[in-house]
């Protein structure tokens, strides 16, 4: 068993000695000011009793003294003796081990008591902490350790380094436990933790101790079959100043007679890796004879945390209906996975999908279901953007979860490290955060996978789980990806008329309510913001509502502000297309995607456009950005090798919905944007875009380039041909002058085309242009024009 010099038990049982008078007097109300002089022994003891001044002096030999020097002058004799150095003078009296960040007063305070008591020098680990090797040094020249237990010490590696140290010197361990405040220490989860210290530690802890020379299984064996053994003093910092003096006798006492530690054999530590749960369930037990008692762990192991809805949880709107088909499947399976007790790894879902989807508003609902907070101990909330403040956003999220794990939030100097390595404690401070407790984030509008790698700091071993909202497909490549597009059309006029305060309507809505959900594409933010609009014109929405929203490409509804949810963020437009535009353009140096959008406002999409139509007119993609010849020719050979790189970025970002093998589809919000974009930037107007497009298209379809048979081609010439033609018609222009209609209409070498191009002129077109062309005895061109103005017949 180690052993304390004479000199220091001389010490420490002559402070005792006068502790345990002060002690005394202070219960009968007695103030009492020790003065002791340690060299020769007097006592100058003034007492304060019922007002009267007492003074009184002594020079009795003290017992205690008396046995503490006849051992010392044993021990020096015998060192004499055998001509050796007494192995026990120690430096410091006692080496205090604690974490900073949540028991500095109180290590501070054992400090200053024990050199005041004691008369001899009392180490703290954290006057010394840049210095490792110097901290194990002094660890050796102390007579004894003293562990100041709170919630968090032992996930502090220079504390386990402390204790190794302690351990290998045979320095004699004893412990002070926080038994109040936030920080008070927990022995069960104590145990737990040391018997799986090896796995449970970070990368930067775990490297810190192997860079030492320290095996993580052989700290956990050590250090699970000593610290739960050592005498704990209980200490809380709402002591009384008697109590505080009673702890102070008590721990020199604990110091003067520390339980030996003796560590097994080879055999002992192979039988305890292959035992370790069984050997944490003995810890505990045997945790209990010196703190929680039987009943207080019971309550533990028994006790069903709730978690909290988070604080900066967005609102639900009034509408909020997650019982629609979409929503509904969505909302289960989601849920069933956050849920799930298979996991024993962090869990991540992410909900994906366009602006204005509902991510956000079914991720609310999520952390709001009674069943999910149930599950988990704590639920934080994040809105990350397009831009974020990453160590901002992270002091954020450890303050929400240490005030919900304290609380309160704990104070924290600023960090005077380089930026990596602040990043590094952030992270890892994150990580003991959420030690042992399962925890659920939420990363609301995420925009780039490192921004989810640097706040997801989280235990893996919790069963912990972290809920994304995104319009970036496959962000998280090894998470569960929810897609979230737009609502089915029942559900979207009740979303619409609800809002709208008219949900007498629901059962049987007006044709102009299904119209206007149509044009707002089932977006349900889209949709919402119809539904106030509708409110605005109670009395002639319906006559008013459609046209407006179609005149001018949907302006009315792009930038009308969103007043349905107090989390409104500026227009629909700002929500739902600027913002992701923002993202991709800062992505693409080239120009290509703001070129391909260009050219897509061309095209019709009551189908899928396909991608062989695209790429039959793809020569036409960045004509309208090229200002002079010189560049003309190598932005087109960039924009032309790059448009499909553009397209899977558009699609990646939700802008546009469909695939690269069946065709996309621009939803209507943004083919409005694109248009009214067109028609104040190209040559000629949005028209004259149209044009050029229908005329390449024709010319292809001629020549093979795009035929009829190729997959979809025939179907969307069907569809939609006809709309690119009215698109390209020229205002108050005769068609017998517009070439290229005609030279379509009578001269393609495709019926089906000829046919499309007739019916996307209309019978009324044709009709003039004949009789126009009869009045000029024009007879032949009369007779095709009457001829075309009847496909059917051919």
């Amino acid at each position: 068993m180690p052993t304390f010099s004479a000199k220091m038990k001389r010490r420490l049982m002559a402070g005792l000695a006068g502790m345990i008078s002060a002690a005394t007097l202070g219960l009968l109300g007695i103030a009492v000011r020790r003065r002791r002089n340690f060299d020769n022994g007097d006592d100058n003891i003034e007492m304060s009793f019922q007002g009267e001044l007492v003074t009184r002096a002594s020079n009795v030999p003290s017992p205690t003294k008396s046995r503490l020097s006849i051992s010392r002058q044993a021990r020096r004799a015998s060192h004499s003796q055998s001509g050796t150095s007494d192995p026990a003078a120690k430096r410091f009296a006692a080496f205090i081990s604690h974490c900073k960040d949540e028991a500095a007063m109180e290590a501070r305070f054992l400090q200053t008591e024990l050199e005041r008591r004691l008369k001899q020098p009392v180490f703290i680990d954290s006057d010394h902490l840049r210095n490792l090797r110097m901290l194990q040094s002094h660890v050796r020249e102390s007579e004894v350790l003293v562990l100041v237990e709170s919630s968090g010490v032992l996930t502090r590696p220079y504390v386990l380094l402390e204790l190794m140290t302690a351990i290998a010197a045979n320095i004699p361990i004893v412990a002070v436990q926080l038994c109040g405040g936030p920080f008070a220490y927990d022995f069960p989860r104590a145990a737990e933790l040391l018997a799986h210290i090896d796995s449970r530690l970070g990368a930067t802890e775990a490297a810190l101790l192997k860079d030492h020379g320290l095996d993580l299984v052989d700290v956990a064996w050590k250090l699970s079959s000593i610290v739960p053994a050592v005498i704990a003093v209980k200490l809380d910092p709402a002591f009384s100043r008697v109590l505080l003096d009673a702890v102070i006798v008590e721990l020199i006492q604990v110091m003067l007679q520390p339980i030996p530690f003796a560590l097994g054999s080879e055999e002992d530590r192979r039988m305890w890796v292959n035992q370790r749960e069984s050997v944490t369930h003995k810890a505990q037990r045997r945790m209990l004879q010196h703190g929680d008692s039987e009943r207080s762990l019971n309550m533990e192991r028994s006790r069903k945390s709730t978690a909290a809805t988070p604080t900066f949880a967005s609102d639900l709107p009034e509408a909020y209906d997650v019982s629609g088909e979409v929503f509904k499947g969505v909302f289960d399976a989601a849920k069933s996975k956050l849920c799930s007790n298979d996991c024993v790894s962090l869990s991540k879902v992410a909900l994906r999908g366009p602006g204005g989807a509902g991510k956000t508003t079914l991720a609310a609902g999520l952390v709001r279901d009674s069943q999910l907070l149930a599950t988990f101990e704590t639920v934080a909330w994040i809105v990350v953007g397009e831009a974020p403040n990453i160590p901002q956003l992270q002091r954020s999220l450890l303050a929400q979860w240490e005030k919900q794990k304290y609380g309160s939030v704990r104070d924290r100097t600023v960090s005077r490290d380089s930026t990596e390595l602040a990043d590094i404690k952030l992270r890892d401070q994150l990580v003991q955060a959420t030690k042992h407790r399962r925890c659920m984030l939420v990363l609301d509008d995420v925009w780039h996978p490192t921004h989810v790698q640097a706040l997801c700091a989280m235990d893996e071993a919790s069963s912990s789980a972290c809920l994304i909202t995104t319009q970036v497909h496959g962000l998280l490549p090894r998470s569960t990806e929810l897609q979230i597009g737009p609502i089915s059309e029942t559900e979207a006029l009740s979303l619409m008329l609800t809002v709208a305060q008219v949900g007498h309507l629901i059962h049987d809505p007006p044709e102009a309510a299904k119209e206007v959900v149509q044009q707002c594409g089932r977006l349900p933010l889209a949709v919402a913001v119809a539904g106030s609009l509708l409110e605005e014109h109670a009395d002639d929405w319906e006559s008013w509502l459609v046209p407006a929203l179609a005149a001018d490409h949907c302006i009315e509804l792009r930038e009308h502000c969103d007043l349905t949810s107090s989390s409104a963020e500026g227009t629909l437009e700002e929500r739902v297309i600027t913002k992701p535009l923002r993202v991709i353009t800062a992505r693409d140096s080239h120009g290509v995607t703001a070129a391909l959008m260009h050219h897509l406002a061309a095209f019709d999409y009551d189908i899928p456009l396909p991608i062989s139509i695209i790429e039959a007119t793809a020569h036409l993609i960045g004509q309208e950005y090229m200002n002079d010849e010189a560049s003309s020719s190598r932005e087109s050979r960039l924009l032309q090798k790059g448009w499909r790189k553009g397209l899977i970025e558009l699609l990646k970002f939700s802008l546009l919905s469909g695939s690269v093998v069946s065709g996309v589809i621009v939803p209507p919000i943004l083919l409005g944007y694109i248009r009214a974009q067109a028609e104040e930037n190209a040559q000629d107007g949005l028209r004259g875009l149209r044009r050029r497009v229908l005329s390449s298209l024709l010319h292809s379809l001629s020549k093979g380039k795009c035929a009829p048979s190729q997959a979809g081609i025939t179907s969307y010439m069907t569809n939609c041909l006809a709309g690119h033609v009215r698109g390209a018609i020229l205002p108050d222009s005769s068609l017998v002058s517009d070439e290229m209609l005609l030279e379509a209409l009578l001269r393609h070498e495709d019926s089906s085309v000829r046919e499309q191009v007739a019916c996307g002129i209309g019978f009324d077109m044709l009709s003039s242009a004949a009789e126009t062309c009869e009045q000029d005895q024009q007879w032949l061109l009369a007779a095709q024009l009457w001829q075309g103005g009847r496909p059917g017949e051919r």
